[in-house]
């Protein structure tokens, strides 16, 4: 069964990492211009600027743009995942159930108040309304994102409570004639743990991570148009969405950043080893890469090559790294 799961060819796996890259980059430039909207509409409410104001209405579109278009690929990866990967998921689907069954309730937060934030642009007569409006649907979203994140730190990360259980050894039973094993809590109480510290720090980076890409776009596209025309909108506009940008940058490097590598370093060799550049097989000194994780410059690490071809991702993503 195993073998079913993690050999399946190249090209499905190629397609399956494809969608999901393509639906983290629309979800990831969402939660950046929901966020431009919302931070205008407070500015524009401070400052009474109609530039603020056209901004907010602006990027509020935007964002319903990449939330449809995203939406869309999330669905496709969804079926993707219970087609392609049905196995995987009779093998794990007990584990993963609780964030994916809280964000659908952010998802619907995001389908129901987005629409509404959109549409009554000069609707409502409270402006501070309007905008707690916008507050609710950017809400939705990175409730929305917290909880599938969740999802994928489990995968690198297993939660302390998790277990793998040999179903055949233990009751003498298998998963609809698959598989022997599944991915269950030893407690019903411990599908909370989902959310654990080491979670969490992998959660937040990751929501940091597409706000400071989202931004950086939306920046060096303001930087080229005030290059161009010296309009002193633009440079409003830079001025919030650099010092932002430099602000999250340095939690997300320093302080998040520094969290996410230890837990890589302890929990997750096959990532650390695709992020190192580490490709060789079996235990070798990495002198660089031992001084920084560790402070001295003889310990050996588990080469990429070390884990079965079945068990590596495709080539390509750690040229990504």
């Amino acid at each position: 069964m195993t073998d079913q799961i993690l050999g399946a060819p190249t090209v499905l796996r190629v397609i399956t990492a494809t969608g999901v890259l393509a639906h983290l980059a629309l979800a990831s430039s969402f939660l950046g211009t929901i966020l431009i909207a919302v931070v205008a509409e407070y500015l524009y409410m401070r400052s009474h600027n109609q530039f603020w104001l056209n901004t907010a209405r602006a990027f509020s579109v935007v964002a319903t743009i990449f939330f449809g278009v995203g939406a869309a690929f999330g669905t496709l990866v969804e079926f993707g995942l219970v087609t392609i990967w049905s196995n995987f998921v009779s093998l794990i689907g007990e584990a993963i159930v609780l964030p994916f069954y809280l964000e659908l309730f952010a998802f619907l937060m995001e389908v129901i108040i987005l629409p509404l934030y959109v549409f009554t642009w000069g609707k409502i007569r409270n402006q501070a309304l309007h905008w707690v409006i916008g507050i609710a649907a950017a809400f939705g979203g990175y409730y929305s994102a917290y909880n599938i994140l969740a999802v994928m730190a489990s995968l690198s990360m297993r939660p302390p409570g998790l277990e793998v259980i040999n179903l055949y050894q233990a009751t003498g039973q298998n998963v609809v004639g698959l598989t022997d094993y599944v991915v269950k809590w030893a407690n019903p109480a411990d599908a909370w743990n989902m959310f654990w510290w080491g979670a969490n720090v992998f959660i937040f980076h990751g929501i940091l991570a597409a706000v400071i890409f989202s931004w950086s776009v939306v920046a060096a596209i303001y930087l080229y148009l005030y290059v161009r025309d010296r309009k002193p909108e633009r440079f409003m506009m830079l001025k919030v969405l650099v010092l932002t940008i430099a602000v999250l940058t340095a939690i997300e490097g320093f302080v998040l950043g520094h969290f996410q590598g230890e837990l890589v370093t302890d929990l997750d060799p096959l990532k650390l080893a695709a992020l190192e550049g580490m490709f060789w097989s079996g235990l070798r000194v990495d002198p660089l890469t031992s001084f920084l994780a560790y402070g001295t410059f003889n310990h050996a690490f588990w080469g990429y090559y070390s884990w079965p071809a079945s068990v590596r991702p495709p080539d390509f993503v750690f040229v990504f790294y």
